[in-house]
């Protein structure tokens, strides 16, 4: 249904092998908490939570934060011969995050497109 949430796409990491990796466990039992909570049970349409692997999103989204930079004179100070400060830090560890999450969104997303062009070829 258009313009409503049919699912939370969680972002999740796995050692390239495939294998879990500690930090999965963290993650699928912070799912768990959610989805036991008070409040998660008073959503009108509880949804799924879907997982997505994370795997190099966080490269993808330094690459991708470099390329759409490059010509921003704020985002000097990291190929600057200086130091950044905390709060570049900060800030710069934020963007990555938010990337990063864009990044396993577009993951998610390419998956489904190719789901659905398969079950479309299918159904033919």
């Amino acid at each position: 249904v258009e313009n409503e949430i049919s699912g939370l796409v969680i972002g999740i990491p796995y050692h390239p092998s495939g294998d879990d990796l500690p930090h999965t466990r963290v993650v699928r039992n912070y799912v768990k908490q959610v989805s036991e909570s008070k409040a998660f049970s008073l959503l009108r349409h509880p949804v799924p939570f879907i997982y997505c692997d994370e795997t190099n999103t966080t490269l993808e989204a330094h690459t991708d934060l470099l390329e759409d930079n490059k010509n921003d004179k704020t985002y000097g100070f990291w190929s600057s011969r200086r130091a950044p400060t905390k709060v570049e830090i900060s800030k710069r560890k934020q963007q990555i995050d938010m990337q990063s999450a864009v990044c396993i969104l577009d993951r998610y997303l390419s998956i489904m497109k190719r789901e659905i062009k398969t079950i479309r070829e299918i159904k033919q």
